[in-house]
């Protein structure tokens, strides 16, 4: 295995080598066939198993430092001309190769915009737990009954201590999540939704389309997912569920 590995960090980095001598189309083809064949190797792992080969890639550390200067010459090559860039990366891998790594990408983006929206709706719903906590009541201008409202510039001047007339010792209950527009939005552009005991009972309903059950809680929050309407619940990321 150790030789295995010196002979993949060779391959990467000639590869770099090359990829740093590389400006234009014309360079390009004059060493078409030394970037194919210094990249060969890899080519070859990723032509039998994709994932595999990945795994292998990411998982040696004696790999790393080749990869991390190989990805920098990439990175280089594509500011100085991201059309050759283009094609190198065609003379370096197959057409199927270069598909199902779009795909993987595409994949794993949209795992972490999910989970970056998971985590925005558990950070707001602990918050607004914890204010209420402190000030037995939930972060709201008014009385009456329970609302429904998007974590909006209001509702968050008051959970990070902006608004010092709700939120007292004017303590940030929100940490350091992302805004947009002073308001908690998911990845995909939407505010996250709040349901808010403004009643003080101790109880909230699920909107609508959740079956309007009357739950146990003082907040409950959402985000209407990747497609934007909360309608359809099934991509949906809520507070109250795994």
């Amino acid at each position: 295995m150790a030789e295995e590995a010196v002979d993949l960090t060779k391959s990467i980095e000639r590869t770099t080598e090359i990829l740093d001598q590389i400006n234009n189309q014309e360079d390009l083809e004059r060493l078409e066939q030394e970037l194919k064949a210094a990249w060969g190797p890899i080519a070859e792992m990723m032509e039998a198993d994709l994932e595999r080969a990945l795994d292998r890639l990411n998982g040696d550390p004696a790999l790393q430092p080749a990869l991390q200067k190989q990805t920098a010459a990439a990175g280089r090559l594509t500011r100085r001309n991201p059309e050759v860039a283009e094609n190198a990366r065609k003379v370096m891998l197959s057409e199927e190769v270069i598909k199902e790594l779009e795909e993987m990408q595409a994949h794993a983006v949209k795992q972490l915009a999910k989970s970056k929206a998971r985590l925005s709706v558990v950070m707001v719903q602990m918050a607004i737990q914890n204010f209420t906590d402190d000030h037995n009541r939930v972060p709201f201008h008014g009385k009456g009954e329970d609302v429904t409202m998007d974590c909006d510039k209001t509702l968050v001047d008051i959970l990070n201590g902006n608004d010092v007339s709700q939120n007292l010792q004017g303590r940030n209950y929100l940490g350091r999540i992302e805004l947009k527009d002073g308001g908690a939005f998911d990845p995909w552009g939407r505010p996250l939704r709040v349901v808010l005991d403004v009643d003080g009972d101790s109880k909230v309903t699920l909107p609508e389309e959740y079956g309007r059950k009357a739950l146990d809680a003082v907040v409950l929050v959402d985000s209407a997912g990747p497609d934007g309407d909360f309608k359809t619940v099934e991509d949906n990321l809520t507070s109250w569920s795994e």
